[in-house]
């Protein structure tokens, strides 16, 4: 018989998060580099479906993401475990939307998906700022997809600011489905002194603001050496109508473009066209 109150399933949603501004900083002891990141999420999103089972299991549709200890989501789980959590047994059906090794944060948005869930599921009562420590330990990307909203990412991922912007607006995401492996984008990375964003406390007050140079991803190009399609890509999106940014999310080698709440039209047809030149190409709201 169930327990009155008991959850037995829930579902979770893990959205892309986009870099739309992501300037590397200083180099720590440890390896590690200070970021000073503008991160938003697109609509795009993998979807998670948790439940009390018999054993742990984990089965991904859609996605070249493994399904071992390796998997974000079960260091996700086994984490709380070893942290003195009473996790019991759990299925996890995970649905594959975002690409993987894209700079879309795809695993760390998954990872912070499966810590709400299990923390609800288990009604493990873990607070806000228990559960961002401990989403830290699974990656520098994993705390800000917690909540999967605008936010101001410094650090290496520990430090997050809520953004204001200045209201509704969309993200078009292009990838051609060339690898861009991290590390060598960042072997490539030339080792000078970058300054932090331009970025008051009040956030951004104009979607335009963002059309400036100093907004920058230094990323964008040590990851076009990697694959110099990505410079093209981003100037054919900074060409497209009503474009306000175009840029490299992460690492790379997904580019997007920044465009105003009325171009949802316009993007579903850049879409089409893009799929039928074998491009990847999703476009939607940003999430606010």
């Amino acid at each position: 018989m169930k327990a009155a109150g008991l959850v037995e399933v829930v579902f979770e949603r893990a959205h892309a998060k986009v870099n739309l501004a992501l300037h590397v900083l200083a180099r720590r002891d440890d390896g590690y580099h200070e970021l000073d990141s503008l991160v938003v999420f697109a609509s795009l999103c993998d979807q998670l479906r948790l439940r009390r089972g018999k054993e742990d299991q984990l089965r991904v549709e859609h996605g070249k993401t493994p399904i071992d200890g390796e998997n974000l989501c079960m260091k996700a789980l086994n984490l709380l475990r070893s942290l003195g959590h009473d996790v019991g047994p759990t299925a996890i059906d995970l649905v594959k939307t975002i690409p993987v090794a894209a700079g879309l944060g795809g695993g760390s948005a998954d990872a912070a998906a499966t810590l709400r869930g299990l923390n609800e599921l288990w009604c493990l009562g873990i607070g806000d700022a228990d559960m961002h420590d401990i989403a830290l330990h699974l990656g520098a990307d994993v705390p800000v997809c917690l909540n999967s909203k605008p936010a101001r990412m410094r650090g290496i991922g520990e430090e997050l600011t809520p953004l204001k912007l200045p209201g509704p607006g969309f993200i078009l995401l292009v990838n051609d489905g060339r690898p861009v492996p991290t590390e060598e984008v960042f072997g490539k990375l030339a080792p000078i002194c970058r300054g932090p964003m331009p970025l008051d406390a009040a956030g951004l007050m104009e979607w335009s603001e963002l059309a400036h140079d100093h907004w920058r991803n230094d990323l964008e190009r040590p990851a076009a050496e990697v694959n110099p399609h990505i410079a093209d890509m981003i100037a054919k999106i900074g060409m497209m109508p009503g474009c306000i940014r175009a840029g490299l999310s992460g690492s790379g080698g997904t580019c997007f473009g920044l465009f105003g709440c009325h171009e949802d039209e316009m993007l579903a047809q850049a879409v089409l066209r893009l799929r039928t030149s074998n491009y990847w190409a999703v476009a939607g709201p940003i999430q606010l």
